[in-house]
């Protein structure tokens, strides 16, 4: 037990002395989330739009109403100003995405057929797209009701639907990505943490190899030290590593980006530990069939990078064949559990890819004890 300790603490020191596997293992992760995350993101957030209503007639208090109703909310965020002086300011200044002015006469223009609202469209298309929307149902409402109703036409009753007769698009401006039921940050900050702890795992195996190769495993078989207790305590360190890497990435991402990761840290806790566990394993198979450090660093990183494309951490929705494939990865389980936590699933939905991982581990596992002896004689 003396020697695992005294090799756990050993790693553990090692580690932090090589600021370029650190400044991997804990900055680039990050980096990473914040490009894709930030990048791809498809939330669709309400519209600054800058409003000045100078009429006082029927339509320009009809156009105050429909600004001011929690509906209209939804979609855009509403700063009502006294001229039209300052909703062109607020557009040239950046301070708003859309302008829109009701001039002071025009109820009674708009009953002579020529009133027209003033827009001031921003710099971004999609965000123009959305306030027009928005505005063309209020035009679309005078066009028929009100404007009936102000010249004496009777307009006949109809049950309206539920939803209404407007039916908002969702517009995304570049690609068409679903991240299902979670935001773009959650997605890849799940994703990234996951091929990450792959990596931390995959150093184990290089640093063991790297014992080899100096001649140093040999020369603790020949002392009266068992090999099992020295491998033990360096894989034990590799888990704390892993362990700390994911604490600082979740953190992180929560406090700094805003990455909800819900409220149950013990499955994150355990998923991180599986993970670790597996890629730990992985990586001395690999080891014991490659038989030197730079292949190891090689092959395991191909492989954990095919893992992380199948199971759609690099581009989600691939398509049925590539989803099909990623069930097979240590990737795919991991995300769901962890995505499965963000959401805030109950431990039914839980169950079954934490007992797919636990089942990946034990198999890794298993396989690495029988092929332990190759990696490191």
């Amino acid at each position: 037990m003396r020697t695992a300790i005294y090799s756990t603490l050993y790693e553990l020191l090692r580690m932090t002395r090589m600021r370029s596997v650190l400044l991997m293992l804990f900055a680039l992760p990050l980096l990473l989330i914040f490009l894709l995350g930030y990048g791809l993101d498809t939330t669709i957030r309400p519209v600054d739009v800058t409003v000045y209503i100078g009429d006082d007639g029927m339509l320009g208090e009809r156009s105050r109403e429909f600004f001011e109703a929690d509906e209209t909310g939804e979609h855009i965020q509403v700063k009502m100003v006294s001229s039209q002086d300052e909703v062109e300011k607020d557009i040239r200044a950046g301070a708003s995405d859309y302008g829109i002015a009701v001039p002071a006469d025009f109820t009674e223009q708009f009953m002579a057929g020529s009133g027209k609202i003033v827009t001031y469209p921003g710099k971004l298309m999609e965000r123009n797209m959305a306030a027009e929307t928005v505005l063309s149902k209020l035009t679309g409402q005078f066009e028929t009701g009100y404007l009936s109703e102000a010249m004496g036409v009777p307009i006949p009753e109809r049950e309206v639907p539920e939803e209404g007769y407007v039916q908002t698009g969702t517009i995304v401006a570049n690609g068409n990505a679903e991240f299902g039921p979670v935001s773009s940050l959650q997605y890849y900050a799940s994703a990234y943490l996951v091929m990450f702890l792959l990596f931390s795992g995959m150093a184990a195996a290089i640093s063991m190899m790297e014992e080899k190769e100096y001649g140093t495993l040999s020369r603790l078989l020949s002392l009266p030290l068992t090999l099992s207790s020295f491998l033990l305590g360096k894989f034990i360190a590799y888990i704390i590593i892993a362990v700390i890497q994911s604490a600082v990435i979740v953190l992180f991402t929560r406090y700094v980006y805003g990455v909800d990761w819900g409220g149950n840290y013990g499955v994150i806790l355990l998923t991180v530990l599986l993970t670790s566990l597996s890629a730990i394993c992985l990586s001395v198979i690999i080891a014991s069939i490659v038989r030197s450090r730079k292949a190891v660093e090689s092959v395991f990183s191909m492989v954990a990078v095919i893992m992380t494309f199948l199971s759609g951490g690099m581009m989600a929705g691939l398509g049925p064949v590539i989803e099909t494939a990623g069930r097979f990865t240590i990737n795919h389980w991991a995300n769901e559990l962890l995505k499965t936590v963000m959401t805030g699933g109950v431990w039914s939905e839980l169950q079954q890819p934490l007992l797919v991982l636990a089942a990946i581990a034990a198999g890794f596992i298993l396989l690495m004890l029988t092929r332990i002896r190759k990696a490191v004689v």
